[in-house]
């Protein structure tokens, strides 16, 4: 049996379809155990849309016994919504801490109601680019996370320069859960992100694109002029780990 204290949040609305809500009350510990309704009916949102109205509604509610040593949070009859995802951050974490990092980044992300964030690969040292760069981030990020998180894989020029198999990368990062695959053409301005073919990134990219084909993967093509961006080939997608777990 499981020693976890159980938490509920109590009196908020979920909203059901066509406008309308049901008061609950949610019983979760490090997830959701269960939603316990509070009133059999459902309520149309114009009978709550205003303070007047709320308090004529929730006024008629009784009081509920729980059961003891539960923390309980009131959510004072509010809304409850899902927290939104942010599919595309830069929080730094390894190697550019000096400009943000992990643990302000998640911070100012669950402040403004975002519980999942995807990082990108380019702006980590080591970059993301295979499964032993991955497993070293992973480990960095380790307890410094407010909210869910997921890493983007990247694909660079030097790893063509190296003669590496770029299909074998992909298929690694798609066995860490990997789902979503981004080419930036030509590059991006980073040295562990180097590419000195002028001709590779057309090439590449037919490469990098057959091979997340075969994945069953989507893809994304972003285009930048050569004269602002240089020097890399970053093929990217995310999964979300559940603050690294």
């Amino acid at each position: 049996m499981s020693n976890r204290q159980s938490k509920i949040l109590k009196n908020v609305f979920l909203s059901t379809e066509n406008n309308k809500l049901k008061l609950v009350d949610i019983y979760f510990s490090d997830k959701i155990e269960k939603v316990v309704d509070r009133i059999s009916s459902e309520i149309e949102w114009n009978e709550i849309n205003s303070l007047e109205k709320r308090n004529r509604v929730t006024n008629q509610i009784s009081e509920f016994k729980y059961p003891s040593g539960s923390k309980i949070y009131d959510g004072e009859f509010f809304v409850l919504i899902p927290g939104a995802i942010d599919s595309h951050v830069h929080f730094d974490t390894p190697g550019f801490e000096d400009r943000d990092d992990f643990e302000h980044g998640s911070t100012a992300a669950a402040f403004g109601g975002v519980t999942t964030v995807i990082d990108m690969p380019c702006t980590s040292l080591p970059p993301v680019t295979n499964k032993n760069n991955f497993d070293i981030k992973l480990n960095v990020l380790k307890n410094r996370s407010l909210v869910d998180y997921g890493f983007y894989g990247g694909v660079c020029g030097n790893d063509f320069d190296k003669n590496l198999n770029i299909e074998s990368q992909i298929q690694d990062l798609s066995d860490k859960g990997v789902a979503v695959f981004k080419t930036y053409e030509p590059a991006f301005n980073v040295p562990e992100y180097t590419l000195k073919n002028a001709s590779l990134p057309t090439k590449g990219s037919v490469a990098i694109l057959k091979a997340i084909a075969h994945k069953g993967a989507s893809s994304e093509v972003s285009l930048f002029s050569s004269a602002s961006v240089s020097g890399c080939l970053p093929v990217t997608g995310g999964t979300s780990n559940g603050d690294g777990k």
